[in-house]
């Protein structure tokens, strides 16, 4: 299981405030872009329309990013950096809460974030780091995201929920099903905010987590 590690700030420390305004710029540009249907697919568009989309020239680019490529890795590091951030504020804020309660606001909040940030969503979980193989360990910021699901499934079963199987299994599948239902969402273009997150906090209604212990 990947160790838990705070979502710390993705920007370069030694970096000039008229850089890292660019940089953040590219970013966003980025995000845009990748939320844009006809640009979607294979993250179709090229540096030189970034650099349009910012208002720099093409070259101005490298001084930020060794290339696309980089680029993208970037965005996919800021994109989980703020997720988890997200997560764990939300965690915070529900610590009083019995765990089922916590479990359902992280999946809300989890949503949110993602039905917010569409172009964000779509270069998080539409890349994936160079010849990585799914026998390998997970990368990184997806371990991450994994360990908080983990935990707060785990918190459930340590207050007498039922879970149909072992807790890094349940974890996985009650994290499949928050994100298929927000991918559904997204793809069929239907519904607000308010009734995804509604459907989605209905699921918990039927999955044996939600059976009490006798």
């Amino acid at each position: 299981m990947t160790n838990p590690v705070p979502a710390d700030d993705t920007s370069s420390a030694g970096a000039t405030a008229a850089g890292r305004d660019v940089r953040a710029k590219l970013l966003d540009a980025v995000e845009r872009m990748a939320g844009d249907d006809y640009k979607l697919p294979r993250l179709a568009f090229s540096l030189r329309e970034i650099a349009r989309e910012v208002g720099i020239a093409t070259p101005s680019v490298y001084r930020h990013f060794a290339g696309k490529e980089d680029l993208i890795s970037a965005a996919v590091d800021t994109g989980f950096t703020l997720l988890l951030r997200e997560l764990d504020q939300t965690v915070k804020e529900c610590a009083d809460q019995e765990p089922t309660a916590v479990l359902r606001a992280q999946a809300a909040a989890y949503c949110r974030f993602l039905y917010r940030r569409r172009g964000l969503t779509r270069i998080m979980f539409a890349t994936h780091p160079a010849n990585w193989q799914p026998s390998e360990p997970l990368p990184d910021h997806l371990g991450q995201l994994r360990y908080r699901w983990i935990t707060a499934v785990e918190a459930c079963q340590k207050q007498g929920w039922r879970v149909p199987a072992e807790v890094t299994t349940t974890a996985d599948v009650v994290w499949a099903a928050v994100h298929g239902c927000l991918m559904l969402a997204l793809v069929m273009r239907s519904g607000s905010e308010e009734s995804l997150l509604s459907h989605v906090s209905a699921q918990f209604d039927l999955w044996p987590t939600a059976d009490r212990r006798p």
